[in-house]
C-alpha cells in the first residue's frame, strides 16, 4: 500500500530554492547537488526540527507499548504485541485483537491481517495513543524502494533517509533484475507524518521507480 497523503508540491519547493522547475529539483537531489535536509526544510518548514529527533526519544516496542498505548475501558494489559506485518507508528489508527489465552496484538486499522481474524474466536479492543513522552516516540516503519539497479543507489537512499531524521535499523535487498533492484528498509520514525515525509522525499529521486510502505 502506498502512502500519498501530504506529498509536497515540487514546483513550489523548487521556487523557494531558487530553481526553475520541479524537474530541476529532482535532478539536483539525484546528483547530490542539493542536501535533502534543505529540501525538507522548505517542504515542511514547521515540521523539520520536530522530525529530527534526539536519542532521548522513547522507542515503541513490546516493553514500552503499555506506556504509549491506551486501551478503552481497560486500566492495563498483561502485555501488548505489535503486529510485525503492519508495524504501527504514532498517528496510525490502531485496534487491538486478543485471542483466548494470548496477549493483545496491536494492528494498524488497515492491516491485511485483520481480515483473517474470526470475530467468534477473538476480542476486538479500541486502542489509542497516549500522551507524548518528553523526548518523543520513535517507532519502526517498513519501506520498500524499487530503484534503478546501478552503483551508488543504496548509498544515496540511505543518506536521504538519514538526512530526514530517521534511523535505519535494517536494510536488505528483495527482488533484483538487470534493470531494477528492490530495497527493503526498517526505519525508526517519529510518527506517520514523518514516515510520509520520507516516502515523499524518496520519490523525488530520478532513479527511484516506486516507493511504498510495507504492510505484509
Amino acid at each position: 500500500m502506498s502512502v500519498h497523503a501530504d506529498e509536497f508540491d515540487l514546483e513550489e519547493v523548487a521556487h523557494r530554492l531558487g530553481l526553475e522547475s520541479g524537474s530541476e529539483l529532482k535532478h539536483q537531489i539525484g546528483a547530490q547537488v542539493l542536501d535533502v535536509k534543505d529540501v525538507l526544510s522548505q517542504a515542511f518548514p514547521a515540521k523539520t526540527s520536530e522530525f529530527l529527533r534526539s536519542a532521548q526519544a522513547m522507542r515503541l516496542n513490546e516493553t514500552t507499548a503499555n506506556q504509549l498505548i491506551d486501551i478503552k475501558n481497560m486500566s492495563s494489559a498483561s502485555g501488548l504485541h505489535l503486529c510485525e506485518d503492519c508495524s504501527p507508528v504514532l498517528g496510525d489508527r490502531i485496534v487491538g485483537v486478543q485471542r483466548k489465552n494470548e496477549v493483545i496484538t496491536v494492528h494498524a486499522i488497515d492491516c491485511n491481517r485483520l481480515a483473517e481474524e474470526d470475530d467468534e474466536q477473538a476480542r476486538w479492543l479500541d486502542l489509542s495513543w497516549s500522551g507524548m513522552p518528553p523526548g518523543g516516540i520513535m517507532a519502526t516503519g517498513r519501506v520498500r524502494v524499487t530503484a534503478n539497479n546501478r552503483p551508488g543507489v543504496l548509498a544515496q537512499v540511505c543518506q536521504a533517509i538519514a538526512d530526514s531524521g530517521a534511523n535505519i535499523r535494517n536494510v536488505r535487498t528483495g527482488e533484483t533484475s538487470i534493470d531494477f533492484t528492490e530495497l527493503l528498509f526498517d526505519i525508526e520514525v517519529a510518527d506517520l507524518k514523518h514516515l510520509t515525509m520520507i516516502l515523499s522525499s524518496l520519490r523525488t529521486f530520478s532513479f527511484v521507480d516506486h516507493v511504498e510502505r510495507i504492510r505484509n
